[in-house]
């Protein structure tokens, strides 16, 4: 996927004074070229500076700009106006730049991060993020992950990949993992909906093609005839997006064939109504030259408008992210030095991993055995890493509980669909649907906060949303727990479809009879392999020179979220945001 060449040398000059990680990426799968960028962490700040386009860069400073202290807006309780004063200093700085530095383009910021667009120019670079650095220590401004502002797991640059762009970004582990099963949900939505999209495809460009038809039988004046022309590839890409809902590189790939498809439709229409059509003058349909014409300028609107519907349809293509080195104690399967565990074993791993901690004998063998499980799989396998709660200290909730955890949590993932389905106006939806669990599992008495919280008022909030949808992942797990359900392998994501109409098939009083609570020792093996798993997995993400560039096997966000659901059914006093707040690899 990537392949190694100089540093622009704009970025070498600049990476003198702040000596950052050099990345360069070329992807030639979807997106074209390629991403190059120095990035790290200069006086406690994370940045990144990524070349744009052939002449300019842009700047990335991760910021909480919540956190910003002012004495002015101490006695503030209004929010909205809180923000705005904060927004105000930010623009200030803005300004400062603008003024300063002489090929300063153009500035953007949210709450957690500024985006600094700069000429060709690496004194100028430097320059404005020294300005803005010496602002933001001055505001006791943060820096925290660039999506939830937040520092609760770690942060590495993370590069996105778009229909057009790539952005690079240093978010938290939670956040990478939510983008990940965001993009899952979206290739599985654009996969589903393909067929869809092409029929709305066609159907688009029946209508527009009827304007430029009459334009062509009535020998209207060119410029309606571009015009209603140009209707053809805006009815098939409107078309598309309205039944198939995403665009993504195959979905711009049936707009072209319909659009093409479309216009020599209404060729061909044209030719029988105008009494025209004469199949003994050789290519007279294939080889018109104001149709090829015709065709190559529709061809070319249709890809561009394509591509620019995939944009707007935010579908993402590829998440890649970058570690750095640290002191956690590692071994690969293929090592010389998992031959001498006794070597390794005397090397100290972090105190917070252990503080407090005391591993019972049956925690002691379960942990060897999934050691030696995942060694035979080839994977890269931590020799002292602890289980992540001991048996003694797990508890298991009884049957009724977990079935009702479960049915809240494919409550949630309903309602998450249903405010991208129609936003605001979901209410009354959301109220039948919970009306409709309610009364056959009375999942109310058990609804957390967060969760009420969530059902009672739409955000458009993308985390809060994609933190919901992602529990889909979970109720499966649960079901495997009450063997009801086997679980699919790592691979294959939940069908939550089929989730949902086994929920409505049943009710509680008939899954409780027919459930059977697996043992505790099966529950606690599973939810040991998966913690190991996910560390080899984040492993292998950010140290793959140290395993000869092994990928992983499996899929890391379905690992992860059957992990959690069985974090918290081991811990189920604990809500399951604050177990996954808790989670560690």
């Amino acid at each position: 996927m990537s392949k190694k060449h100089e540093m622009d040398e704009i970025l070498k000059e600049v990476n003198k004074k702040y000596n950052l990680k050099y990345i360069n990426e070329n992807f030639s799968e979807p997106a074209i070229g390629s991403i190059e960028s120095i990035e790290g962490i200069v006086d406690e700040f994370y940045i990144s500076i990524k070349k744009d386009g052939f002449r300019d860069y842009m700047i990335i400073l991760n910021v909480d700009i919540r956190k910003m202290k002012d004495k002015d807006m101490m006695f503030l309780n209004n929010e909205k106006i809180d923000m705005a004063l904060k927004q105000e200093k930010i623009e200030k700085l803005f300004k400062r730049l603008k003024k300063h530095v002489e090929k300063f383009k153009s500035a953007n910021f949210t709450e957690n991060y500024i985006e600094l667009e700069i000429g060709e120019s690496a004194k100028d670079i430097q320059q404005a993020i020294d300005i803005s650095l010496k602002f933001l220590k001055k505001e006791e401004i943060k820096s925290k992950c660039a999506l939830c502002g937040k520092d609760d797991s770690p942060i590495e640059y993370t590069i996105i990949i778009k229909a057009i762009g790539k952005d690079g970004y240093h978010l938290c582990d939670s956040c990478t993992k939510r983008k990940e099963i965001e993009l899952r949900r979206k290739k599985e939505t654009a996969k589903e909906k393909k067929l869809l999209g092409f029929l709305g495809s066609l159907l688009g460009g029946l209508v527009g093609g009827i304007f430029w038809l009459l334009t062509l039988i009535f020998n209207l004046n060119l410029l309606l005839k571009v015009f209603t022309l140009i209707l053809i590839p805006l009815g098939v890409i409107y078309g598309f997006l309205k039944l198939g809902k995403i665009v993504n590189k195959n979905g711009i790939t049936l707009i072209c064939i319909s659009t093409i498809m479309s216009v020599w439709f209404y060729r061909l229409l044209f030719i029988l109504i105008a009494g025209k059509l004469n199949f003994t003058k050789a290519g007279y349909i294939i080889l018109d030259n104001n149709m090829i014409i015709i065709s190559v300028i529709c061809f070319i609107l249709s890809i561009i408008g394509g591509y620019l519907a995939a944009v707007g349809s935010s579908t993402d293509y590829i998440i890649k992210r970058f570690g750095r080195d640290n002191n956690t104690l590692f071994v690969s399967s293929n090592s010389k030095e998992a031959e001498n565990s006794k070597e390794i074993l005397d090397i100290k791993i972090p105190a917070s991993l252990i503080d407090n901690f005391e591993m019972t004998e049956k925690d002691k063998e379960r942990m060897a055995r999934n050691i030696e499980k995942i060694k035979l799989e080839g994977l890269p396998f931590h020799l002292a890493m602890p289980v992540s709660i001991s048996e003694s200290k797990a508890v298991i909730p009884n049957k009724e509980a977990i079935i009702k955890r479960a049915v809240a949590m494919q409550m949630t993932g309903v309602v998450s669909e249903l405010y991208n389905e129609f936003g605001e106006n979901a209410q009354e939806n959301i109220n039948q649907v919970l009306e409709m669990f309610n009364q056959k599992y009375g999942i109310k008495e058990i609804l957390t906060d967060e969760e009420k919280k969530y059902l009672e008022k739409y955000t458009d909030d993308e985390i809060v949303q994609t933190n919901f949808n992602w529990r889909y992942e979970c109720p499966p797990v649960l079901l495997w727990t009450l063997s009801l359900k086997e679980l699919t392998d790592l691979n294959t994501i939940c069908d939550f479809r089929k989730t949902i109409e086994y929920f409505m098939e049943n009710d509680l009083e008939t899954l409780m009879n027919k459930a059977e609570l697996r043992s505790k020792d099966e529950i606690m093996d599973m939810l040991d392999y998966l913690y190991r798993l996910n560390w080899s997995a984040v492993e292998l993400r950010i140290r793959p020179e140290n395993h000869n560039n092994k990928k992983f096997p499996y899929d890391e966000s379905i690992i992860h979220f059957r992990r959690l659901a069985l974090e918290w059914l081991v811990q189920p006093e604990k809500s399951i945001a604050d177990v996954e707040a808790e989670m560690h690899t």
